[in-house]
């Protein structure tokens, strides 16, 4: 039988395997489906993350289910997902590949497709940053804490809130981090700034 033509992988065959990965879903139990949803929104990110590994654990172990059939189906329906967001076709599309491959099956759909919104927002948005990533550095995150200053060697009491900012830069496979100090002030210059960089282009 010729494997089907799909559009989520822009017209081409699925990889062997990965029909009969992705139909092992079915040999779950409900309470295991409704788990697999979650799952498997935390294992699309590229390169998988130790939270999705410790997802998946934790789902195994909590259902009892057979660790190389929910690593294998998982690994299929992110493969899947993450193929139809980086071609941006819409949820019945993909769903109508999914029926190809699963014989048409209603479970596969309400596991699979449900996910796709996520994964289509993700794959994007890794996109936009590997291309700006391309040329120079790309902030793609934020951490911060908050101190007072009560005294130091250049006076007492001096009462003053200050802000540690902690920038996550992204330089093509580099990754590394920017740290600061910041006074109220400065805090509300920055979010000035933001604010107005959010605005509409006029």
């Amino acid at each position: 039988m010729t494997a089907p033509r799909l559009r989520s992988l822009g017209g081409g065959q699925a990889p062997e395997g990965i029909a009969s990965d992705l139909c092992l879903v079915l040999l779950f139990d409900e309470a295991t489906r409704r788990a697999l949803g979650p799952v498997l929104k935390t294992s699309l990110p590229e390169p998988v993350t130790p939270e999705a590994e410790a997802a998946l654990t934790q789902l195994t172990q909590s259902f009892d289910v057979d660790p190389d059939a929910l690593g294998r189906a998982v690994k299929a329906c992110r493969f899947l997902l993450r193929e139809a967001a980086r071609r941006n076709v819409g949820p019945h599309t993909l769903g109508l590949d999914l029926d190809a491959l699963s014989g048409d099956s209603e479970i596969v759909r309400e596991v699979v497709v449900p996910c796709y919104e996520a994964a289509r927002a993700l794959v994007q948005r890794e996109s936009l940053v590997r291309s700006l990533t391309d040329h120079g550095g790309v902030l793609v995150g934020v951490d911060w804490r908050s101190d007072t200053i009560g005294r130091s060697s250049r006076g007492a009491a001096l009462g003053g809130q200050v802000a540690w900012v902690t920038l996550r830069i992204q330089e093509g496979d580099r990754a590394h981090r920017v740290s600061f100090q910041a006074v109220p002030a400065i805090l509300e210059e920055l979010k000035a700034a933001c604010e107005e960089l959010l605005k509409p282009n006029r």
